[in-house]
């Protein structure tokens, strides 16, 4: 299986309130021991920003596409994302945040063999509006056009990209969830916002208690 791992948005982020400053290069061993390794047939996309970390990314993670966009907006890179997903020839499409790592080896994670489209876990405003993670999407090749078709619907929320699971939801279309509870990031299962903690040991995984 030939896999895409599309790394969107910022790469790079200064101290707000009380997340510490986090940039890709922070995370590379990580993303190396629990993603590129595992899966040898694999391809690094960047759909980013202009930065000044630009030309070190590019050095140390060997990009098949570092895409840059003129204006930060979420909805504009997921839309360059998927437009990628489409024009190219991946059989899966792993659509990852730069500010995550990860505890576990990517074929580990759950419903890692099915085919489909993947949401990580729903959102903490479940049930009343129904919206999911946007920090982990998976894609197979077939089923990049059914998030195209959805169109515009999946931007409903201005500005975030939470819905796309509730239009899959409300019409009907079958995607994996992986985790049915919420978890707050600081004790997810997979993953970890990268500000929170240093570099997980994925040989000795936290256990976490899911917030429900």
């Amino acid at each position: 299986m030939k896999v895409a791992y599309i790394f969107r948005g910022d790469h790079v982020r200064d101290t707000t309130l009380d997340r510490k400053y986090i940039d890709a290069l922070m995370c590379y061993n990580n993303w190396k021991k629990t993603l590129f390794d595992v899966i040898p047939e694999n391809d690094i996309i960047f759909i980013t920003y202009d930065s000044p970390l630009n030309e070190q990314i590019k050095k140390l993670f060997k990009p098949k596409e570092f895409i840059t966009l003129p204006v930060r907006n979420q909805v504009n890179n997921f839309k360059r994302v998927l437009q990628f997903c489409d024009e190219s020839e991946y059989d899966r499409y792993v659509i990852l945040r730069c500010d995550f790592m990860y505890r576990y080896k990517i074929t580990e994670w759950p419903k890692w063999n099915e085919r489909g489209i993947f949401i990580i876990n729903k959102d903490i405003n479940w049930p009343n509006l129904k919206f999911y993670s946007d920090t982990l999407f998976i894609i197979d090749k077939e089923y990049v056009k059914t998030i195209l078709n959805l169109g515009e619907a999946i931007y409903e929320h201005a500005g975030t990209i939470h819905t796309l699971g509730r239009e899959l939801y409300n019409k009907n279309i079958s995607f994996h969830l992986m985790y049915e509870e919420y978890y707050h990031m600081a004790i997810h299962p997979i993953q970890v916002l990268a500000s929170m903690e240093e570099e997980p040991d994925i040989n000795n995984p936290k256990v976490v208690i899911p917030l429900i």
